[in-house]
């Protein structure tokens, strides 16, 4: 993903691309103005319903070039912010969202399949004996 101020490129990375919630994340972060990295002042900051997961304050990209890892405590739809800092202030500000998806407990896909092989096992025994009945007479 690539995220343009006045001044700077910045591209983002993340792995794992799909994110699940307490799963670490890694973002990767290049600065880039005229195609080449540059040394950049910033904060990276990670919300979800303005409740702040990860905060980084007055960072340091040396050689335009920065990682941060985020653990996501939940599922949901997290807004990442990156203020560009110029002076201690900020110059530009930059954000996006990502979308944490749940994990699909494996005790649900165990409870969802005995559903089911129950349901085709009393539908077949309700064919049986509908049959074995229809026979007798």
């Amino acid at each position: 993903m690539i995220l343009s101020s006045n001044d700077v490129d910045i591209y983002v990375k993340w792995e794992p691309i799909e994110i699940k919630p307490n799963e670490l994340v890694n973002f990767e972060l290049n600065f880039m103005k005229n195609n080449t990295h540059v040394n950049t002042n910033y904060d990276f900051i990670v919300v979800k319903d303005d409740v702040t997961i990860k905060e980084v304050r007055n960072s340091f990209a040396i050689d335009g070039k920065a990682t941060h890892i985020v653990e996501f405590p939940s599922s949901g739809s997290f807004s990442i912010i990156i203020n560009i800092l110029e002076d201690g202030k900020i110059k530009d500000s930059l954000s996006f969202d990502l979308k944490v998806t749940p994990e699909f407990p494996m005790g649900s896909i165990i409870v969802a399949v005995t559903l089911v092989a129950i349901t085709i096992a009393l539908t077949r025994l309700t064919l049986i004996n509908k049959n074995k009945l229809g026979s007798d007479l």
